[in-house]
């Protein structure tokens, strides 16, 4: 398993729109490069490569948080973004079961 990425905080203001209740759920998807940017991407015409990986996390719901500049979230590890958790996710937000 590749490290996990060093905690990195967003603004106050991207966290409430994350954790607003929407029609359509909000889900943050946050992609784990290697250092060196040269190895982040291919593109060829028959595939696009992104190195590494990404994990997802939903916020609605989530408690208000007291902090007023910056916000971290934790992105649990078996919540990695792959082919089964896009569908899965497609599927929880057809039904309405994506908290």
């Amino acid at each position: 398993m590749p490290p996990r990425p060093e905690g990195r905080g967003f603004s106050r203001k991207t966290d409430d729109l994350l954790r607003e209740p929407t029609q359509t759920p909000r889900v943050l998807v946050v992609l784990a490069l290697p250092q060196d940017e040269t190895e982040w991407l291919t593109i060829t015409d028959a595939e696009l490569v992104l190195r590494r990986c990404a994990y997802w996390v939903s916020l609605a719901n989530a408690p208000e948080r007291d902090n007023r500049e910056s916000v971290t979230v934790s992105l649990p590890e078996h919540q990695r973004f792959d082919v089964a958790a896009l569908r899965a996710l497609m599927d929880h937000s057809r039904t309405g079961s994506l908290r």
